[in-house]
């Protein structure tokens, strides 16, 4: 019925002269289509909004020319010197080769069990991925790398008008899957969370400037809940909640023993710790997700945290993961917990960094695999649920937070937000994008106004590793966005060569 409206106003168009209507039918279409197919994914998107074909079209034209940017070297690495051109050059086009990215985690984890070899293996990794796709072992070495990103060039976009939004992450999350916890974890754990309070802090006083609203917005900061407590512990507790199909914390404590139920208490006044200092500086703060395995555990207690939101501002924020099956069941769950709550929901969407994990899992169990069955699987479940948050933003009841190096999904994306008629500083939808990764997307959205984020990690080599080795040997997805960089890569080069030549030759 939509169709045959718009093809109607096409018709009754005849002055603009036949290739003009048939443009303008063309973006009609696709913009509606779009959302009839959005709306058949879920019944919980209404389609309220009434095509009128003058802005349709003005809409598609920005949309446009947000997406030709995404192709633009220098909008990507203008503001590198040569030398940092050539070493990320160096870096994506070694990460993107199939025999580093499968067998490079395994050589080095051998490598470093020879006292020799440790130095050299330890030399490569920090001065090349290390270099490239951390911020640096603290948060005042972040600075150097955010320089090379923030909007510093002249024109009509200025440092303190439009600026990449950092999201810091301390980089240390628990690799151990078993074990009994300890004075020494314990420990440990406690001294994770001090870093992650002074982690907001830090985030408070980095505050982006916005000239045109008049206002400041904090940064962001990030936390992993393996971090904080024993992996065995969370996983235990993952599966009575998987079983229970509840987001509610209170009957699976009652099903650990006396010292397990100590040693959750702990985690939680460590989790509760960090959301109230990230409450009391005004800094969101992102719950990332982790394994399937603790992810169960993961998502009630991030949801236990929207205590700390309101129904206007949000301050926590969970994640969902929509290359799982079950990605869509547990974005409802969250909103409807929120909801339940009287709050407003903080959901970060991603697709997802543990692909290879949880199929050798599930393979190794002997159980079902948890994540969709194709690659456009998964992109049609993320796409649907951008939709879905946008119209929940839409309505004033979520934030988002959307995490993609898909330039298709940022383009639909953007396309939604303008049917909705949201703004593209909307304070409720940033986009973010791993760092070292994607730097046109990240910029690109940046100089059209929109919100964009970093996600930034930091710590030593040896707890940054767990992070570094998944953006090697886990995500192949981004890694396989990585030859897009790599293409702006050579682009830029050979500009900068060119204009080299053409000022001798003057």
């Amino acid at each position: 019925a939509l169709e045959k409206l718009v093809k109607g106003s096409m018709r009754a168009l005849p002055q603009l002269g036949q290739a003009r209507a048939c443009e303008r039918a063309s973006l009609a279409l696709h913009a509606v289509r779009a959302s009839v197919n959005s709306a058949a994914c879920t019944d919980k998107i209404a389609l309220s909004t009434k095509f009128n074909v003058k802005n349709v079209d003005s809409d598609m034209r920005s949309t446009r020319a947000v997406c030709r940017d995404f192709e633009n070297s220098e909008i990507a690495y203008g503001q590198l010197t040569e030398w940092q051109l050539l070493h990320s050059f160096a870096v994506v086009y070694i990460a993107q080769i199939p025999l580093i990215s499968r067998h490079g985690p395994k050589v080095y984890s051998v490598a470093r069990t020879i006292p020799v070899m440790r130095t050299i293996a330890d030399y490569l990794v920090r001065n090349l991925f290390f270099a490239h796709f951390v911020g640096g072992e603290d948060l005042l070495s972040t600075q150097r790398r955010l320089a090379q990103i923030d909007m510093t060039d002249s024109g009509t976009v200025a440092r303190q008008t439009y600026r990449v939004i950092p999201i810091f992450d301390y980089a240390a999350e628990s690799t151990d899957t078993g074990g009994n916890t300890s004075k020494l974890t314990e420990k440990r754990f406690d001294l994770t969370a001090q870093t992650l309070i002074k982690t907001i802090v830090h985030a408070a006083s980095q505050r982006t400037r916005d000239v045109e609203q008049n206002s400041a917005r904090a940064c962001y900061a990030c936390v992993k809940i393996s971090g904080l407590g024993r992996f065995a512990l969370l996983e235990k507790l993952g599966r009575v909640l998987e079983c229970e199909k509840s987001l509610r914390i209170e009957k699976a404590r009652s099903l650990l023993i006396a010292e397990e139920q100590s040693e959750l208490d702990r985690i939680i006044q460590r989790l509760n710790n960090i959301c109230e200092a990230a409450r009391t500086y005004d800094v969101p703060l992102l719950i990332d997700a982790e394994h399937l395995q603790i992810q169960g555990a993961i998502d009630t207690l991030a949801a236990s945290m929207f205590r700390f939101n309101t129904s206007d501002t949000v301050t926590v924020f969970a994640t969902v993961q929509m290359y799982l099956k079950s990605g869509a069941e547990r974005f409802e769950a969250l909103l409807a917990h929120a909801r339940h709550a009287g709050v407003k929901s903080g959901i970060k969407l991603v697709r997802g960094a543990y692909l290879n994990h949880e199929r050798t899992q599930a393979m190794r169990l002997g159980l079902a695999c948890p994540v969709h069955d194709s690659i456009d699987d998964t992109h049609r479940s993320f796409d649907r649920s951008v939709q879905r948050a946008i119209e929940l933003v839409r309505d004033g009841q979520l934030a988002v937070v959307i995490a993609t190096h898909n330039a298709d999904s940022i383009a639909k994306a953007v396309a939604a937000m303008e049917i909705a008629k949201l703004s593209p500083n909307h304070t409720d939808i940033v986009f973010a994008q791993l760092l070292g990764m994607a730097d046109c997307l990240t910029r690109s959205l940046a100089m059209a106004g929109f919100h964009s984020a970093k996600y930034v990690p930091f710590g030593p080599l040896y707890d940054a590793m767990p992070y570094l080795m998944r953006r090697l040997e886990e995500n192949t997805d981004i890694l396989g966005g990585c030859r897009r960089d790599l293409v702006l890569l050579k682009s830029e080069l050979k500009r900068r060569t060119l204009l080299a030549v053409s000022l001798q030759q003057r």
